[in-house]
């Protein structure tokens, strides 16, 4: 718990998405196999604001850099959606995120 609590808003964040098996802070009730960035970004961005944190949120930009650290098996990709192409998070399946997860942190965790 010590740990988690001093951990940067971004990875408390990706800590709770492990945990409850769904990006939180967004509309997706289930663990995608793929999203896009901005809607990514979009609920990070919810979480912080519905918590009320305001220091330590990184630009854009670094979040992709940031989950590298405690997700390396998270890739990066271009899909066509309606036509145009956009960028996606490619999520592998949770176990092996959450395997990645209990690497970053040092010690194994109770999943529920």
């Amino acid at each position: 718990d010590q740990k988690h609590a001093s951990l940067e808003p971004l990875h408390q964040w990706w800590a709770d998405c492990l945990t409850e098996g769904k990006l939180v802070g967004s509309e997706l009730t289930a663990w995608p196999e793929e999203t896009e960035c901005e809607r990514f970004r979009a609920s990070f961005r919810r979480y912080t604001r519905d918590r009320n944190i305001r220091g330590r949120i990184p630009e854009d930009r670094a979040i992709g850099f940031a989950l590298k650290k405690c997700a390396p098996s998270l890739r990066k990709g271009r899909v066509r959606i309606g036509g145009d192409l956009a960028y996606v998070y490619l999520l592998p399946d949770l176990t092996v995120l959450r395997a990645d997860w209990e690497r970053f942190i040092g010690h194994k965790m109770t999943w529920d």
